[in-house]
């Protein structure tokens, strides 16, 4: 059964309107975006759709933004809203400011879909593993975290630097290493070499 949900004043239907912040937002138009929000914020005498309003801030995020980071600014301005709410009585004016900056974020950042479509694509109906292929086109899988790969693992002896060069050469995309990063790498290998521990040590 499909509920109606009344915006302000009866206005517009609140799934329109949560389905519209969204569509402005992905076509970089903040302020009509943030007209359609306004509808849902809380006022005097209306409770409002703001609980609803951010989860749907943070899945839009996910489904249309490039820039993951903007889903952490995009969280902590959801906190610091609820924060001012439960502090003050008459929080909406101010709570405003939070809702936004946020439309602000994600209308501006860069836009992608691929989240989606790899969600929709490979996990809501996931092709079966074969396990055995998998060991054949994908051993380093079985680490040494692994039942598999603990056994294989004490069956053969790999250096310090065989180790480091594996898990190094496994990094993709990676970031040129630094001074500072190869000195950090050095001081590791020296420290497992007189260990000979390498039970937190995650080959390929």
């Amino acid at each position: 059964m499909w509920y109606q949900l009344l915006t302000k004043w009866g206005l517009v239907d609140a799934y329109v309107c949560i389905s519209a912040v969204q569509k402005f937002c992905r076509r970089n138009q903040p302020d009509e975006a943030v007209k359609r929000a306004w509808l849902l914020l809380p006022d005097d005498d209306y409770a409002g759709y703001d609980t609803w309003l951010w989860s749907r801030l943070l899945i839009y995020c996910c489904e249309d933004l490039k820039d993951s980071d903007v889903m952490c600014k995009v969280s902590a301005l959801k906190d610091s809203y609820f924060r001012i709410k439960k502090k003050n009585t008459w929080p909406y004016k101010e709570g405003r400011l939070f809702v936004v900056r946020a439309i602000e974020l994600i209308s501006s950042a860069m836009k992608s879909r691929s989240t989606t479509y790899r969600t929709i694509s490979q996990l809501e109906k996931p092709d079966p593993i074969d396990l055995e292929y998998e060991k054949k086109v994908h051993p380093f899988i079985w680490d040494i975290h692994t039942k598999i790969g603990k056994a294989e693992r004490t069956a053969k002896w790999l250096s310090v630097i065989d180790r480091c060069d594996q898990e190094d050469t496994a990094l993709v995309p990676v970031q040129v290493m630094t001074d500072e990063d190869k000195e950090l790498r050095a001081k590791a290998m020296i420290k497992l070499w007189k260990k000979d521990d390498d039970r937190l040590f995650d080959v390929e």
